[in-house]
This record gives C-alpha cells, sequence and structure tokens, in this order.
C-alpha cells in the first residue's frame, strides 16, 4: 500500500532532523516541508486505498507521491552512507573530523542539490493533486480543519468556493488576452479574503496549463530568501519540462541564479509565474529582471496584502484585482457548507449563528475556520454554541481577527 511507504519515509526524516545531521540550514527546511507535505498525502492515499474505481488522474497523482518516496529514502541512505565512516572513529578525534569535513563535501553537496529537485517535485505534486470526492474529511461529525493563514486556499475545496466565478473569469481572460507583451497581474486585499485561493483555481485550470505549458507557482514570505526562491523556480521550470536540473543550480549566486532563469524563459513560450503573498517591493524588484519579456504573451500573478506593491508591480503592464469581503448571503451560504457539511442551519441555532457569521466580518478564512470549529459540536446543546459566540467576540474585541484565527 502506497501509505504504508509514506508512513516509513516520514519516520526516516523525523530521525535525520532529530540526529541534527550535518547538512545546510536550508537544505533542512526542504526535509521539514517534504516530510510535513508527506504527512499530508499520507491521509489521503489512505481514503484513496478504499476508493474501488480510481480514474487515471489519480493513479498517476499516486504514481507521482511513489516516485517522491523512492527517490527520497535514496538520498537518506546515500546520506547515512556518508556518515558510517565518521561514525566508526572517536569522536574526540578534531583530525579525522576535519578530514571527514573534506571528503564528504562532494557528496553533502550532491545530496542537498537532489533534496531541493525533490521538493521542488513535491511543491508541483502538491499543486497538481486531484479533487477527490471525501478525501481528507472524516466520516465522524468530530472534525477540525487545517488552518494555514498564508495557505487559505487549502481551506477551500471547489465546490465550496463562494463568489469567485466572476473574479476567475476575469483573471483567466487576462492571461488569455492576445497581447503579446509580458504582463503582470496583481490580486490585492488582506490576509482571508482568499487572494491564493482565486490564484490557485486559475493556476490549476485545465485551459490555463494548456495554454501556458512553462508555468511555476512560488511561496513567499516576510522572512524571504532570494536565493532559495531562485533556486525553487529555476528546479520547478526543469520539471515541468520533464528534465532534471544542473547540479550547478545549487551552488549559484542570486545574480547567476537571475540569469539562468531568464535565459531558459527567453528560450521557451508563453509562460505563467505565480509569485504567491508578496510583502516586500524588493521580491518583485529582484525577481522581475528574472522574467523576461519574450514577447509571446507570457504573464505573471502576484498575490498581495499591500496595495502599494500591487499597484508598483503593475505599473509596466498590468492590472490589479482588489478582491473584498464576501456580502451577507454569500458568506451564509460558505458559513452553512462548512458548518453543516452543505445542509441548511438547524432553526434553533440561526440566532447564535448570525451572531458568529457577523463576527467574521465577510471574510472566508474567518468563516472557514470558526465553521470547523463549529463542526465539531453537538447540535443539540445550544449553550455549548452560545460560549462559542461569546469566547469568539471576546477574542475578537482584544485582537485583529486573523491572530485569532491563528488560535481557533
Amino acid at each position: 500500500m502506497a501509505d504504508s511507504s509514506v508512513s516509513f519515509l516520514v519516520d526516516k526524516l523525523s530521525s535525520l532532523l532529530k540526529e541534527e545531521v550535518n547538512l545546510e540550514k536550508g537544505v533542512l527546511k526542504d526535509v521539514e516541508y517534504i516530510k510535513d507535505e508527506l504527512k499530508h498525502y499520507k491521509a489521503i492515499l489512505m481514503e484513496v486505498d478504499s476508493l474501488e474505481h480510481k480514474d487515471l488522474e489519480l493513479k498517476d497523482w499516486v504514481q507521482s507521491v511513489r516516485k517522491i518516496t523512492e527517490d527520497m529514502e535514496d538520498a537518506i541512505d546515500e546520506y547515512n552512507l556518508c556518515l558510517v565512516d565518521h561514525h566508526q572513529q572517536s569522536k574526540n578525534n578534531v583530525i579525522h573530523k576535519f578530514a571527514f569535513g573534506l571528503k564528504t563535501t562532494k557528496p553533502r553537496h550532491r545530496i542537498a542539490t537532489e533534496i531541493q529537485r525533490i521538493k521542488s517535485k513535491v511543491v508541483t505534486v502538491s499543486q497538481e493533486r486531484p479533487s477527490i470526492t471525501g478525501v481528507g474529511s472524516s466520516s465522524s461529525k468530530r472534525r477540525s480543519p487545517r488552518l494555514d493563514s498564508q495557505g487559505d486556499a487549502l481551506l477551500l475545496e471547489e465546490a465550496d468556493l463562494v463568489g469567485i466565478e466572476e473574479p476567475k473569469k476575469q483573471l483567466c481572460d487576462l492571461l488569455f488576452k492576445d497581447e503579446t507583451n509580458r504582463a503582470v497581474i496583481s490580486i490585492y486585499g488582506m490576509g482571508g479574503l482568499g487572494k491564493t485561493t482565486l490564484a490557485k483555481q486559475v493556476y490549476d485550470d485545465p485551459e490555463v496549463k494548456k495554454c501556458f505549458r512553462i508555468h511555476a507557482w512560488v511561496n513567499l514570505s516576510q522572512s524571504f530568501k532570494m536565493e532559495e526562491i531562485l533556486k525553487d523556480l529555476a528546479q520547478q521550470l526543469h520539471n515541468v519540462i520533464g528534465k532534471p536540473a544542473p547540479e550547478s543550480i545549487g551552488m549559484m549566486k542570486i545574480e547567476n541564479l537571475k540569469e539562468f532563469i531568464k535565459n531558459f524563459l527567453q528560450r521557451s513560450k508563453k509562460y505563467l509565474i505565480v509569485l504567491d503573498d508578496v510583502w516586500n517591493m524588493n521580491v518583485w524588484d529582484a525577481v522581475k529582471h528574472a522574467l523576461p519579456n519574450n514577447n509571446c504573451g507570457s504573464r505573471v500573478i502576484l498575490t498581495t496584502r499591500k496595495k502599494d506593491i500591487a499597484l508598483y508591480s503593475r505599473a509596466e503592464l498590468g492590472k490589479d484585482f482588489d478582491l473584498e469581503f464576501l456580502p451577507r448571503q454569500q458568506a451564509w451560504s460558505l458559513f452553512c457548507r462548512k458548518t453543516f457539511q452543505g445542509k441548511s442551519c438547524p432553526p434553533h441555532l440561526e440566532e447564535v449563528c448570525r451572531k458568529i457569521l457577523k463576527l467574521c466580518g465577510g471574510l472566508p478564512l474567518a468563516i472557514v475556520a470558526i465553521s470547523g470549529v463549529l463542526a465539531t459540536r453537538e447540535i443539540s446543546n445550544i449553550e455549548d454554541w452560545n460560549m462559542v459566540c461569546r469566547c469568539f467576540g471576546s477574542e475578537i474585541e482584544r485582537n485583529d481577527i486573523l491572530k485569532v484565527m491563528n488560535k481557533v
């Protein structure tokens, strides 16, 4: 079974991290990322194994997970072989330690490069995960949502998205617009409004993938490291054409990486790059020089919480989307879908539910998060629901709503 091999690998990765192995700091972060994603895969694969019929897309996805598992096991085994001689010698032998460091520099670099390549594959596989009815959810009524203030797209399945159809259509129209210049499209709004959700729905659209054969999704943050961002982008671009990235990428500095990516994209046809959650103008200033105007109708989608970044990034050629809060009826529709699994709200709970929804202020992420809490409550116990309302309201009075969401 696929999930058993994933479980075995997760255990090996946990051991690798606990031993504080002699890998570069960035590589340890990659290992941690891969481990966390594999844990999520395990839950999905357990559901997949129980399905009687698996379509071709699902079978391909499972095969991709198996390949990642095998590649990562090989990388770990190779590293462990490098450690054998070291552990057989005295730990207090300073000369031996120095010699060991010199002897294993190339192997460690090779393994680091391989782990970066695998991480890039994991990112791609996570983005291309097929939609499976029932997968990732529990048949039990007591369930908890997965909350990630940056990646709110992971919280919303396509069937749960409310009011996204028109923005998605507008965004797709801009992507397909008969304009040869590279254009930048900025999606702007406060955290939790669904910027990533909108961008992901467009990025995953089959027609978009068909139009933009060369594509990549780059996750950013406030504490970005430009070198890691560019290496990840270079790895993804090679993965999408089915070729391994040159080992030299692992050794390149920022300017070399920009030039490498620029030359790759210059030779390609039209491309689509998504830069998700840009906090700093310096990020766009640094990345844009690696994204050439190859006069093929290439596009860049950028999501940000900052209006000035949205305006600045699309100043050359582009457009910005200002996402707004959900209208009352759409907010209620989303709330009921997530809280009552698509059923209508019981009459005796409607008053308290309306109060709770009002506290969310039309913020999709807040609605999804609090709905996950309410879905674990007994419908018959109205006092329990009133208690959630009081506690939620009290927290919001003292804190910003997004900080409250991280506690839910």
